[in-house]
């Protein structure tokens, strides 16, 4: 198992606040780890102390296997990229500007590159145009910063609330872009989000914080076992219950609670009920629900506490 990023009990305490307290989350090689979390839990100082921008109180971190404090360090960053809070662009130069800017920064100047990212990014028609970046729209300025990230041939991206502020079309380009580069180019994402409807059409995997503590780590196939459609049914009798569903519920998953059965999926509820009937079984109780990713979400930090 290779790990991009790992965190052990890190802390970042400001004078009597802990904005993280004893963080520990785990991003593998190819993941798109979905960081949730409200607004001041903790998603934007992670992701700067990841960077280098800030240090922790207590705790450590490996990048790609490379403790926090190794002579490495540096060298390793190399192979990230990153958008903190906004996009790093210049309003009053144009697209290829700006990536000529960034390709100087990091010692790659090139461009063949520049046309490159830029056409991959979705903004060709921008390469010879000098229409300023101030003039773009959001998503145009958030494409153009993935672009600029780009430009390093990074193995690790890190995008903080990318979809903040996007119009429908704009959310659905970055998702696909994000899509794109895991699947093409195998690049590893941390994406912090308040959006989760969004988060679960990309993210692989996820990470819940609030108040400053990983409360959770997730796959997105376990989420989505989490979240599914059930239909519980109780009876009097259950061994007659299990009896009268016994074959005849094939593609299903069935599992025992106290008293009766619980069926995961869409089913036709009123024949599941005629054939139990039917059976002589006494129904005692029916209840069907549907937990969504943001009921998920809220059951989960409803339990979290300030120390």
């Amino acid at each position: 198992m290779e790990y991009v990023l790992r965190t052990f009990d890190v802390v970042k305490k400001y004078k009597n606040h802990y904005a993280l307290n004893k963080v520990n989350m785990n991003v593998q090689k190819g993941d798109i780890y979905g960081f949730v979390g409200e607004n001041g839990s903790g998603k934007t100082t992670i992701i700067r102390l990841i960077c280098g921008l800030i240090a922790q109180n207590e705790g450590s971190f490996e990048l790609f296997g490379v403790k926090y404090n190794s002579s490495d360090i540096h060298k390793v960053r190399e192979k990230l990229g990153a958008i903190v809070e906004s996009p790093s662009i210049y309003a009053n130069m144009s697209a290829k500007d700006n990536l000529k800017m960034q390709s100087v920064l990091i010692g790659v100047n090139s461009e063949e590159k520049i046309k490159e990212v830029l056409e991959y990014v979705g903004l060709s028609e921008l390469y010879d145009s000098p229409k300023k970046a101030g003039d773009f729209s959001l998503g145009m300025r958030q494409r153009l910063g993935i672009a600029m990230a780009l430009i390093g041939e990074p193995e690790f991206i890190i995008l903080d609330e990318p979809m903040n502020g996007l119009d429908p079309q704009g959310i659905v380009e970055i998702r696909e872009l994000i899509l794109k580069l895991n699947n093409e180019k195998g690049i590893t994402f941390l994406i912090s989000s308040h959006i989760l409807t969004e988060l679960a059409l990309v993210a692989t995997k996820y990470g819940i914080i609030s108040k400053g503590r990983i409360i959770k780590e997730i796959t997105a196939e376990e989420l989505r076992n989490e979240c599914r459609q059930s239909t519980e049914i109780k009876a009097e009798n259950l061994r007659a219950l299990t009896k009268a569903v016994e074959g005849k519920l094939d593609g299903y998953e069935i599992t025992l609670v106290p008293n009766g059965i619980k069926i995961f999926g869409e089913i036709d509820l009123s024949s599941v009920l005629k054939l139990i009937i039917d059976a002589g079984v006494k129904i005692t109780s029916v209840n069907s629900s549907s937990f969504s990713i943001e009921d998920y979400y809220l059951s989960i930090i409803g339990g979290v506490k300030n120390d």
